[in-house]
C-alpha cells in the first residue's frame, strides 16, 4: 500500500517575543511580473513578531534594502522600541557586510533561516501571500 509522503511538522518557537520590537521578521519579494505605476518591481516587508505591525517599502532594486532597514530601525527607536533580533531568509539582501555592520553598530543580532525552509520565516512568507 502506497501513501503520500509529507514533511514532518516544524515545532513552534519556544522563545516568543514579550515586548514590541524584540524580534523583527524581514523579507524581500520580487521581481513582480507586473510593474507598478511608479515603476517598482520589488518590496521589502518588516514585521514585528509581537504586535504584528508591518512596514512595507517599495523599491526598484533589491540592493536598496539597507536604506529600508535603516529607516525601519530609526522608526522603531523613535517609537521607543529597541530591536533585538532580525530574522531573515538566507538571501544576500540581509546577509552582506553592509547590513552586518549596521546591525552590529545597533546591537541587533541577525538570525538567518536555513535555505529552502520557508516555514522557518513563516510570518513574512505569510505576509507576502497577503500583500500580493
Amino acid at each position: 500500500m502506497c501513501g503520500k509522503q509529507h514533511r514532518e511538522t516544524f515545532g513552534t518557537n519556544k522563545n516568543r517575543p514579550t515586548v514590541a520590537g524584540e524580534q523583527i521578521n524581514a523579507d524581500v519579494c520580487g521581481p513582480m511580473q507586473e510593474i507598478s505605476l511608479g515603476g517598482v518591481r520589488h518590496y521589502v516587508c518588516f514585521k514585528d513578531d509581537f504586535i504584528k505591525f508591518r512596514r512595507v517599502f517599495f523599491k526598484r532594486k533589491k540592493s536598496e534594502v539597507v536604506n529600508c532597514l535603516k529607516t525601519c530601525i530609526s522608526e522603531s527607536e523613535v517609537a521607543g522600541h529597541r530591536i533585538k533580533e532580525l530574522l531573515s531568509d538566507g538571501g544576500t539582501e540581509f546577509n552582506n557586510s553592509e547590513v552586518k555592520v549596521l546591525l552590529a553598530s545597533k546591537g541587533i543580532s541577525n538570525r538567518i533561516s536555513m535555505p529552502y525552509t520557508l516555514e522557518k520565516n513563516g510570518a513574512t512568507e505569510r505576509e507576502n501571500r497577503t500583500l500580493v
